[in-house]
């Protein structure tokens, strides 16, 4: 049994298969008591589906940008942007600031395109700040970023090309600074509510070899954004049709022993 397990497991994604992967002892216990097959199921997709990653699409156009980026972005310039974000993944927090967290591994995938600069990657984080005070603007705020540090390298082939490239970075950061209450605490958000905050923006950021946290930004203001729960892959249909059959044959198996 286990190994057809792994065997469907194959045709799953990444981010499933580690939901799969963290109960699969459990999963096959369970199912050498067919009579709790159909429960378990139910529950198993129940809390696959309230545990499923978040999708966010966004558009919207280039408001700032320094100059070593022209002629490839100018202001006014397309912005579209996916990123692929999983609470259920997130790690212990790691406070860097009072009141600002970080959690690895939160940000499954993005691809970002402003004018003719095009990034994607794999893997980052999220940071929450819930009425965090930032020095540099002097004011209280609620910050929702997801970027690609802790770990993730944005591919970026024109920059790569074109200048000599220390580090890249790209993000999504959602503020509330107006009355900061987009955010009630600095854990994981569960779901994305662009209404809650004052303004989102999209960057891409390089930094040239010789630099010490000199970046180059270009920035993009959201205009619409898409917030939907990532479908479950067809292989995750596959899987529990395949525990369901195995949990019932077992079950006929022991009728005809008796």
């Amino acid at each position: 049994m286990r190994s057809l397990i792994f065997i469907i497991l194959s045709s799953i994604s990444s981010a499933s298969i580690g939901l799969l992967g963290r109960n699969i002892n459990t999963i096959v216990r369970i199912f050498t008591k067919p009579k709790k097959a159909i429960a378990v199921v139910s529950l198993f997709i129940s809390s696959f589906i309230q545990a499923a990653p978040i999708s966010i699409l966004l558009e919207g156009y280039v408001t700032s940008l320094d100059s070593i980026f022209s002629p490839l972005v100018s202001t006014g310039d397309t912005m579209t942007a996916k990123f692929i974000y999983d609470p259920g993944l997130a790690s212990q927090p790691v406070m860097f600031d009072t009141n600002r967290f970080f959690y690895d591994s939160t940000l499954v995938e993005y691809e970002v395109s402003i004018g003719k600069v095009t990034a994607s990657g794999v893997g980052g984080r999220s940071e929450v700040s819930n009425n965090y005070y930032d020095d540099s603007s002097n004011i209280i705020q609620d910050r929702f970023i997801l970027e690609s540090a802790g770990g993730s390298t944005p591919l970026i082939p024109l920059l790569e090309g074109l200048f000599d490239v220390n580090r890249l970075s790209v993000s999504m950061t959602l503020y509330d600074y107006e009355d900061a209450d987009a955010l009630s605490s600095s854990l994981p958000l569960q779901t994305i509510n662009f209404n809650s905050f004052d303004n989102a923006l999209v960057s891409i950021q390089m930094e040239v070899a010789g630099g010490e946290f000199d970046w180059q930004p270009m920035f993009a203001t959201v205009t619409s954004a898409q917030i939907s729960p990532v479908p479950l892959p067809a292989g995750i249909y596959l899987f529990i049709s395949g525990l369901v059959g195995l949990g019932f044959t077992k079950s006929k198996r022991k009728v005809s022993e008796k």
